[in-house]
C-alpha cells in the first residue's frame, strides 16, 4: 500500500478509528499475487506461506483467488482446511501430532532435512511424498534460515535412497534463499544444486518432478530490493537450462504477498529531548505486531509518515509504549517535529506482523480493518 494514500486516511478519520491498527488492502493482496503469477509466466504453482498472514479474511480471499497454502503444523491446517484448496508442508521437523493430522485431511507432501525425520513420516504418514530441503546460500537476505534448515545435495541423495525403501514416495527437492533476499545468485545455487540431486537420483533409479524454490521474494521497505520481474526471468532461464520443461515449479510467497498490504497506525504519546536526540513514544509496540523492529533492533527498513503533517523535520528515536527497554520501533527516523496526538503510519507491515502480536505489558490489541475497492471492512 503506497504512502500518501489520502483517500484511506480520510476514511479511516470519518470513521474516528483509535490505534493502534492494522489496515489490510485487499486489493494490494489480489495485486501481489497475480504481478507474482504473471511474472513466472503461469509456470508456477503458488502455495502461500500462511506463517507470514494468518489473517481469515487473507486467507479467504486467496483461496478465492485460487491460491494454495504452505502450511508447517496442525494449526496453521485448521486455518485452510474448510477453504478446499491444496496444502503442503515444507518445515524440515514437524511433531508428530501434526503428522498424523495432515496425512489424516490429506496433507500429501512433506518436506525433511534428517534421517529422523522421514522415518517419523513413514509411521505416521506412509505413503506419503517427500522432498529434501536443501542447504542453499542466504546471502544478502534479512533473515538467513540456512544456520537452521537444510542438507547437502550428497546427503538428500542418500536420504532420499533410504526414504523410498520406507514406502515413502520421492517428489522433488525444496530450498530457501532467506527471507527478503536480495541476491538473485542464491536461486541460480539453489537450482544448479536441486539438478545434481535430480541427476543423481535418477542414477538410482529415483525419478524426481518438483522443484520447490521456497520463498524469499523481496518487497520495497525504505531500502533497495530486487523486483519480483528480475528474479523471475532468470529464474525461469535457469529451470529451464537444468530441466527443460519436465519439472514442476513451485513457489512458496509469503512476505511477498501480504507485506504491501499492510499499514500500522500508531499514535504519538510522549515526545522529550533525550540522550543524544529527540525522543517519541507511541501507543503502539513492537509487542504488538512490529517483531521484525525488535528482531533488527529498530533497524529494520519500515517507511514511515506522520498523518496530515508536513515542514521541518526531526530525527526521532521511537519507542514503543511498554516499559521493556527493547521496544525500539526506529532507532533514527525523520519525521515532521511530532506532538503527542499526532499519528504516525508504518508501511509494509502486512507480514510478519500481528501474527506475533501479544498482550505483553497489559498494551492494547491493535485493531484490524479491510480495504477493498472503496469499501472499509472492520473486522469483528
Amino acid at each position: 500500500m503506497n504512502t500518501g494514500n489520502s483517500r484511506i486516511f480520510k476514511k479511516l478519520a470519518e470513521n474516528r478509528f483509535t490505534t493502534p491498527l492494522f489496515l489490510i488492502s485487499l486489493d494490494e493482496i489480489e495485486r501481489q499475487y497475480k504481478r507474482l503469477k504473471d511474472a513466472f509466466k503461469g509456470r508456477a504453482r503458488v502455495f502461500y506461506a500462511i506463517k507470514s498472514n494468518p489473517d481469515r479474511e487473507i486467507l479467504g480471499f486467496l483461496a478465492w483467488l485460487g491460491c494454495d497454502f504452505e502450511i508447517n503444523t496442525s494449526g496453521e491446517l485448521g486455518s485452510v482446511a474448510s477453504l478446499g484448496r491444496g496444502c503442503i508442508n515444507s518445515a524440515p521437523v514437524k511433531d508428530i501430532e501434526s503428522i498424523r493430522v495432515m496425512h489424516r485431511w490429506g496433507v500429501e507432501h512433506f518436506a525433511f532435512d534428517t534421517v529422523g525425520e522421514f522415518e517419523k513420516l513413514a509411521l505416521h504418514a506412509p505413503g506419503c511424498y517427500v522432498y529434501p530441503r536443501l542447504s542453499v546460500s542466504n546471502e544478502k537476505s534479512i533473515f538467513e534460515l540456512s544456520g537452521k534448515f537444510g542438507m547437502k545435495g550428497n546427503d538428500a541423495v542418500h536420504a532420499l535412497d533410504i526414504a523410498k525403501s520406507l514406502g515413502l514416495r520421492p517428489a522433488g527437492v525444496t530450498f530457501h534463499v532467506g527471507s527478503q533476499c536480495r541476491s538473485v545468485s542464491n536461486w541460480q545455487k539453489g537450482i544448479r544444486e536441486s539438478a545434481r540431486v535430480f541427476k543423481a537420483c535418477r542414477e538410482k533409479g529415483i525419478e524426481l518432478s518438483i522443484v520447490n524454490i521456497g520463498g524469499g521474494f523481496p518487497i520495497h521497505y525504505s531500502n533497495n530490493h530486487i523486483g519480483i520481474e528480475s528474479i523471475a526471468e532468470p529464474v525461469l532461464k535457469w529451470v529451464n537450462e537444468y530441466f527443460g520443461n519436465n519439472v514442476e515449479l513451485w513457489l512458496e510467497p509469503g512476505r511477498f504477498i501480504s507485506g504491501p498490504a499492510g499499514v500500522y497506525f500508531t499514535k504519538v504519546i510522549g515526545v522529550k529531548n533525550g540522550k543524544g536526540g529527540h525522543y517519541a513514544y507511541v501507543d503502539g509496540s513492537v509487542f504488538t505486531g512490529l517483531m521484525e523492529a525488535l528482531q533488527e533492533q529498530g533497524e529494520f527498513p519500515y517507511k514511515a509518515e506522520v498523518l496530515g503533517k508536513a515542514g521541518k523535520s526531526a530525527k526521532y528515536k521511537v519507542f514503543g509504549q511498554s516499559c521493556d527497554g527493547t521496544d525500539i520501533i526506529f532507532n533514527e527516523l525523520s519525521l515532521p517535529e511530532l506532538e503527542a496526538g499526532d499519528v504516525v503510519a508504518i508501511y509494509g507491515t502486512g507480514a510478519y506482523s500481528y501474527a506475533y502480536g501479544s498482550r505483553f505489558n497489559g498494551l492494547r490489541v491493535p485493531q484490524i480493518a479491510y480495504l477493498r475497492g472503496r469499501k472499509l471492512i472492520w473486522r469483528k
